[in-house]
């Protein structure tokens, strides 16, 4: 099932159709194509292309939502960050389809998609000029080619402002494990230990002085340990084996993991991104690709709303039908901070999701 990317107006009488067909897709994951089959059930003729059309619709009014949305993201001090790919039709391409790419950015309690046609460093690098805060993600080489200002430009997030994830260094003594290698287990009861202090200090709502206190009395020695461990190991181990690659992963990620234990704002890891992630993995299961780099924008736009509602526990569908209404009613583009999920959530009109927020 292909994204569709024209549309024809669904008009201010129609926005609340719009609305539901909108959320269905990026919250239900459910493709045009089958919403028009459940219509078709009720003895409702819809096609896919006028679905296609009204969703359009509603995201292309909610786009200054989304990039207000994005300036708070990309404007915040503690920001992190990964990617996935998305199939994209391209006629120019020889197999009729290309790799692009969705970027997650996760910050000021909000979350931010972003479309790429390709993996190149230059376009989170466009997107990230004028950031000077900490940035939390993988392994990713690009983070050290992105530069300001074009090629003769300083580093935009230089060594000593970058974050490692703990959970893609587990991730890979996880799969030595499973390939039968005992030795890994060693690595994890480590990571479970950690993480036994995190979530200890969730349970206590510690402030984030007192977690960074915490982090250096209990955690900081069990990572050493950790490290130590994994030093005297790596040493004797066969290159290119499943426990070799983790150690080594694990050793180049050092000394970014170790900066997240540094201030209590910091995670440990970039969990947050990689359940925003996927729900983009489950609607790209279900609709396969997009129809276009413009339909992929559009998808960009879905995600960036409805993940950050999810974040706030916001029922995605009052939300839509509320925040579109005030948008075609010609609300001030000077106020949009009251119309995001953060803001909305407080509001009287805000019909919140039990049990449906996300930690940040």
């Amino acid at each position: 099932m292909r994204v569709d990317d024209g549309h024809h107006g669904a008009g201010s009488s129609g926005h609340q159709a719009a609305c539901s067909v909108t959320v269905e897709k990026f919250e239900d994951a459910m493709p045009l194509y089958r919403q028009s089959q459940q219509y078709a059930r009720f003895g409702v003729s819809l096609s896919p292309s006028t679905l296609g059309d009204w969703s359009a619709f509603a995201l292309d009014v909610l786009a200054p939502v989304a990039e207000r949305i994005e300036e708070r993201v990309l404007g915040s001090f503690y920001l992190r960050a990964d990617d996935t790919g998305m199939r994209v039709l391209d006629r120019d391409h020889p197999a009729g389809v290309k790799r692009g790419h969705i970027w997650a950015f996760v910050g000021a309690g909000l979350v931010a998609f972003l479309y790429a046609p390709d993996w190149k460093a230059k376009h989170p690098a466009a997107l990230l000029q004028g950031f000077t805060g900490y940035l939390q993600g993988d392994g990713y080489a690009g983070y050290g080619a992105m530069l300001r200002g074009g090629e003769d430009g300083e580093m935009i997030v230089p060594e000593e402002r970058r974050l490692g994830c703990g959970m893609h260094i587990r991730a890979k003594f996880e799969k030595a494990a499973k390939g039968g290698d005992t030795r890994a287990a060693v690595a994890l009861s480590y990571f479970k230990a950690i993480y036994r202090i995190e979530a200890a200090c969730k349970e206590e709502a510690l402030s984030t002085e007192a977690r960074l206190t915490r982090r250096q009395e209990r955690s900081l020695p069990v990572v050493d340990e950790l490290y130590q461990w994994i030093h005297e190991l790596h040493l004797r181990l066969v290159p290119g084996t499943p426990l070799c690659i983790a150690t080594q992963y694990a050793i180049n990620q050092e000394a970014t993991w170790r900066r997240c234990f540094t201030d209590g704002h910091f995670e440990i890891d970039n969990g947050e991104v990689e359940r925003q992630l996927r729900r983009v993995a489950l609607g790209r299961k279900n609709y396969l690709f997009a129809g276009s780099d413009k339909g992929a924008e559009r998808l960009a736009i879905g995600y960036t709303i409805f993940g950050s509602c999810r974040m706030h526990g916001v029922n995605p569908l009052a939300w839509a039908t509320d925040v579109i209404g005030k948008l075609q009613a010609g609300w001030p583009r000077g106020r949009l901070d009251e119309l995001l999920p953060d803001a909305w959530a407080k509001s009287p009109r805000a019909a919140p999701v039990a049990g449906d927020a996300d930690a940040t």
